[in-house]
């Protein structure tokens, strides 16, 4: 009889532990993605946006309910108690800071499974779209980043020109001011170029073409040197489209700077390879703002 006592124990237990494994619970996770609510929302609120970093519910047959812009639910058509899914967004101390929490109902026998495996779905649906969030190239559409300076010295060749054919004017600005480096035996970098644009009235703007040299001079007439601060910081974005776009860049990065809490400390400067040509229909260039 002392034998059957170990046994009927045993048989209780996986009896018990068999039953438990039968019942739903609800497991949460949470993370904090540094991203302002608003645009986490805006990721999330968009179902088709989700296959870009979610591979698992986005593809098998989930509906999404938005109950608030920081409430969302999925679920399936068959089964929605079952599969319900909830996902909660809450502003941190930061406003560019935000904490989500998804919650997953889930059987005894599947929390078990996720143990022994070390398979969380939900917390690699957030990591997935943590890192997803965070990449300036996802949330601004460009990749933008920031950088010290590396021209610190800059030689400009500025002049007043009509607004409505701008583009045509800098190859020929561009030349100019090469043969005048050439021409006075300043050494300049020749693989690339800046332009910067400084609006004067309803029919003129001032271009300023300039390219990198190594030494500082004295200019004269409608040559400058510019000199950025030792570590300088910039901020760039990288564009490659049509060249009518390029608007889109600078919306991008001015939304940055304003999520990012950044101060503009001078005009941009849009950066070209040295033969390339501005009024085509695909440019390659980079979008540059000094900023503190």
């Amino acid at each position: 009889m002392k034998f059957k006592w170990p046994f009927l124990i045993l048989l209780i237990v996986v009896a018990l532990i068999a039953t438990a494994g039968f019942f739903r619970y609800n497991i949460t996770r949470k993370s904090l993605i540094k991203v302002s609510i608003f645009d986490l929302s805006a990721q999330l609120s968009d179902f088709q946006k989700w296959e870009k970093w979610d591979k698992l519910i986005s593809n098998k047959g989930f509906s999404l309910h938005i109950n608030s812009p920081a409430a969302f639910v999925l679920q399936k058509p068959e089964n929605r108690h079952a599969s319900a899914q909830y996902i909660t967004l809450r502003p941190a101390n930061s406003d560019i800071l935000t904490q989500i929490e998804w919650t997953k109902s889930t059987t005894g026998f599947e929390w078990l499974k996720a143990k022994f495996t070390g398979k969380d779905e939900v917390q690699d649906q957030l990591n997935n779209l943590k890192a997803f969030a965070e990449n300036p190239s996802n949330l601004y559409g460009y990749p933008i980043r920031k950088t010290l300076v590396s021209d610190p010295l800059l030689c400009l060749y500025r002049k007043m020109v009509a607004k409505e054919n701008v583009a045509a004017y800098i190859p020929q600005m561009v030349k100019e001011l090469n043969q005048y480096l050439t021409d006075n035996n300043i050494s300049f970098k020749r693989d690339y170029y800046y332009v910067s644009y400084f609006p004067v009235d309803s029919k003129n703007i001032e271009i300023a073409v300039g390219v990198s040299v190594t030494e500082a001079f004295k200019a004269k007439d409608s040559f400058e040197i510019l000199k950025f601060p030792a570590g300088g910081k910039l901020l760039v974005g990288d564009y490659e489209g049509p060249a009518a776009a390029i608007n889109k860049l600078y919306a991008a990065m001015d939304k940055y700077i304003t999520d990012k809490k950044m101060s503009k400390v001078a005009l941009p400067m849009e950066k070209y390879p040295y033969n390339s040509a501005l009024n085509t229909a695909a440019i390659k260039m980079q979008l540059i703002y000094p900023v503190y």
